[in-house]
């Protein structure tokens, strides 16, 4: 209609005989439509029926959701309150994490010298149908790495017992309770743990050891012992990760099979035979 409007109001400028009956009739026409069919009058209509122009909502970007494959329960809460997670490497459990919780002493083998460990173990076929102790457990890395790459049993040794609930836990949620145990007690007592290790799980073939490093050099008296205690297996034996340098010595009847330099650390496999008569 405006175009009409507008068209009429062409004409009349042009010279023509009817030029005042056709400026009246324009003025008429525009009066009957009204002032929303002209383009001033539809942008201000636009204008109130929408409003000004509001500037757009900032908004949070939302994390995408993960996979979580944690335990439920206390162990999964304490991954919010700690350092993070380890995770198994390989094996039937591959990808399952473990939360690292605060606690003293605690340092978990990284996944680079775990997976050194374990391509040492299974070059060696060390670990298929292998009765294990995870001594100094902490989260359970080393010894949930071993039950998913075949070990028939663990048994998890560790002096703080809220470590050992949330390994229990994960022995629930992977399904592998029947081939977990736990030992509460000090590994650096007088004999060391073997007595009540033998109770719980006789014949150990494979023992892994990650200790604190401020206590490594002690534990000469406790591997000492083992080869002649009622826990060990007729053949047996030891992957162990020690500080670099260290004073720390492994006597008969343990062989030094070989050493694994690291930035800062070795890592020892040894052998034994059972001296136990």
């Amino acid at each position: 209609m405006n175009g009409i409007v507008q068209a009429l109001t062409g004409i009349v400028r042009r010279s023509s005989p009817e030029r005042k009956h056709l400026a009246e009739r324009a003025a008429a026409l525009a009066k009957r439509l009204g002032p929303c069919h002209t383009a001033t009058g539809m942008a201000q209509a636009k204008h109130k029926a929408v409003g000004p122009r509001k500037p757009p909502k900032r908004t949070e970007a939302v994390a995408a959701p993960q996979r979580n494959r944690t335990a439920p329960g206390s162990a999964g809460d304490s991954a919010s309150r700690g350092r993070g997670f380890v995770r198994i490497i390989a094996g039937k459990y591959r990808g399952y994490r473990l939360p690292v919780a605060e606690s003293p002493g605690l340092r978990p083998t990284a996944d680079r010298v775990r997976e050194a460990w374990f391509s040492a173990l299974m070059s060696r076929h060390l670990l298929a149908e292998a009765t294990v102790v995870d001594l100094f457990a902490g989260t359970g890395a080393l010894g949930f790495e071993a039950l998913s790459r075949g070990a028939k049993h663990v048994l998890f040794v560790d002096h703080q017992r809220p470590l050992l609930e949330a390994i229990r836990a994960h022995a629930v949620q992977l399904g592998c309770s029947d081939q977990v145990s736990t030992l509460a007690v000090d590994l650096l007592q007088e004999g060391g743990p073997w007595v009540k290790v033998a109770a719980l799980l006789p014949e150990v073939s494979l023992v892994l050891s990650d200790p604190p490093y401020a206590i490594a050099e002690a534990l000469g008296p406790m591997l000492q012992a083992f080869p002649n205690s009622p826990a060990a297996a007729p053949s047996a034996h030891l992957m162990l990760e020690l500080p670099v340098p260290t004073t720390l010595v492994l006597d008969a009847p343990w062989e030094l099979l070989k050493r694994y330099p690291f930035r800062g650390r070795e890592l020892w496999l040894a052998a034994c035979e059972s001296t136990r008569e």
